[in-house]
């Protein structure tokens, strides 16, 4: 959770929901990308009420206080359901007039939301722009969703047996949500001290290769960085090894890094 600093748009969402307005709601494949978009990527807003305030860094960033109390604001099914309301922007949220001054907003993801449903006995899940297009997650719709999103997030390091035909090559251009991505993460893991990013061939199929050098244990840096980076893949697959496997080694020797950190040794 972090306290809105920026407008949030989530400009891919609401054009896959302009489509259901136009009688597609039962394409399969629309459905489909709707929900990558929510659980891999989309961010929503909520209102809350904290009984303290936000602290905000140098960059403007703000932190929820550890000890700070967050009341959830909620809506109602005609059957007396309760869901929390989210908004993919603040033109979704200023449709929601709860006459209430002083509101607070935090940003949420899937992960957010379907925790507090899960933790709680009392929701039934929550919904997405409730007065427009109101896409709606049930509590037994996240159990199945959370635990897809966690098989499809699962990362092995990578082994490539001896004999096994490989090519390696370079990429005209790779996509550049997935190069940030990978960028943010590895700033983030302060064990990391240098990733390479190419192509890599092998048995017919076609995939992005990431070597991961680290200080730490290259295991978990290696699990950390697929998990963000799986996200915007696109249905492509990312083999990543460790700097310390003999092939990685061959393989990015001579080649520059996609990432170095500063002032590493």
């Amino acid at each position: 959770m972090v306290d809105v600093n920026k407008p949030l748009e989530n400009p891919v969402l609401k054009e896959l929901f302009s489509r259901i307005g136009k009688n597609q709601k039962s394409d399969l494949e629309l459905q489909n990308k709707i929900l990558d978009e929510i659980i891999m990527r989309a961010y929503f807003l909520s209102y809350v009420f904290l009984d303290k305030p936000i602290e905000t860094d140098e960059t403007g960033k703000g932190t929820v206080k550890e000890d700070s109390n967050i009341s959830f604001y909620m809506i109602s099914s005609s059957d007396g359901k309760q869901f929390y309301p989210a908004f993919t922007d603040w033109e979704e949220l200023n449709k929601w007039n709860i006459g209430i001054d002083k509101i607070q907003t935090l940003i949420l993801s899937f992960d957010d939301y379907a925790e507090m449903v899960l933790l709680n006995p009392d929701i039934e899940g929550f919904v997405i722009n409730p007065f427009t297009t109101s896409f709606t997650f049930t509590r037994e719709q996240l159990k199945i969703l959370k635990k897809e999103k966690e098989e499809r997030l699962k990362v092995v390091e990578t082994k490539v047996e001896k004999d096994t035909p490989v090519m390696i090559g370079e990429a005209k251009e790779y996509p550049e949500d997935m190069l940030e991505a990978l960028k943010s993460a590895c700033k983030l893991d302060k064990n990391i001290k240098r990733t390479w990013l190419m192509l890599m061939y092998k048995e017919g199929q076609e995939s992005y290769l990431l070597v991961v050098d680290s200080t730490g244990n290259e295991k978990e840096s290696i699990e950390f960085i697929g998990r963000k980076v799986t996200p915007y893949l696109n249905g492509k697959y990312i083999d990543m090894f460790s700097y310390k496997d003999s092939f990685a080694k061959d393989v990015v020797k001579d080649k520059k890094p996609f990432y170095e950190k500063r002032n590493s040794i």
